[in-house]
């Protein structure tokens, strides 16, 4: 929890900082045409590769002097050190984060939110009948978390879910009994585990393509105080959970799981 608590002060402070600014601003460029012909993702997320970069040499600079890191975190950010091998995690994470080891992850995904989640604020979330798919339609990353929220208002709909993207933080409505990683909407093969300790969480798996995604049930008794990207990592011991059981996420969170 320490790493996380300074994780999210520095992300704090760097959201401010001009050159992360900038970046937001050269993502955000192209985001309301895009919108206006339809055209998804709305940002590139390469545009940024070198803005990333360099909030990576800043994490790696900050970081291990603000908490106590464990050590795989440590050994990636030695590795990094290296420019070329720096660079090639930072494209490699934008192109597709499971395609970046764990550790190596974590500093681009610290170094990168600030930036996306900048660019994404007051974005142009498509309406359900013009974007259907699992992942971000604002920046194309696979959905981190879903969240049910209070019911709807409207006659027989429900509570409403949303897929949160872990990279930009944008939010947008996906159906609720369907499989975020193959779309399975058969009822038999959707499985709902919930744990004693967490009543606002739960993992829901999928026995055909035994992928799972962890959902945070605002309705549940202190719903009303759940950050779900940052309550995705404290409880992380639903993740270990669930990989015991054979079951995987499309995308992890900052614990690495």
């Amino acid at each position: 929890m320490q790493v996380l608590l300074a994780v999210l002060e520095h992300q704090r402070r760097r959201v401010e900082h001009p050159t992360v600014v900038a970046a937001a601003a050269l993502l955000r460029a192209p985001v309301d045409e895009r919108a206006r012909v339809g055209t998804y993702p709305l940002v590139a997320a390469l545009d940024v590769v070198d803005a990333v970069d360099g909030e990576v040499v800043e994490a790696l600079r900050t970081l291990p002097t603000a908490t106590m890191l464990p050590d795989p975190l440590l050994a990636a950010a030695h590795l990094l050190v290296d420019a070329g091998a720096r660079s090639r995690a930072v494209a490699g994470w934008l192109v597709d984060p499971a395609q970046v080891a764990p550790a190596a992850g974590f500093w681009v995904a610290v170094a990168a939110q600030p930036v996306f989640e900048l660019a994404a604020v007051d974005v142009p979330v498509p309406q359900r009948d013009r974007w259907t798919a699992a992942a971000c339609p604002c920046c194309g990353a696979a959905a981190q978390v879903s969240v049910i929220a209070e019911e709807s208002g409207e006659f027989m709909a429900g509570s409403p879910r949303s897929l949160c993207c872990g990279r930009c933080a944008t939010t947008w409505t996906y159906p609720r009994a369907t499989c975020v990683r193959c779309g399975e909407s058969d009822a038999r093969r959707l499985g709902s585990w919930v744990a004693d300790v967490w009543s606002t969480a739960r993992i829901e798996s999928c026995d055909t393509c035994r992928g799972y995604i962890k959902t945070f049930d605002l309705r549940e008794a202190g719903g009303v105080d759940v950050v779900p990207l940052v309550d995705d990592v404290a409880s992380a011991a639903l993740d270990l959970w669930a990989s015991g059981r054979g079951l995987q996420r499309s995308t992890r969170s900052l614990a690495g799981v």
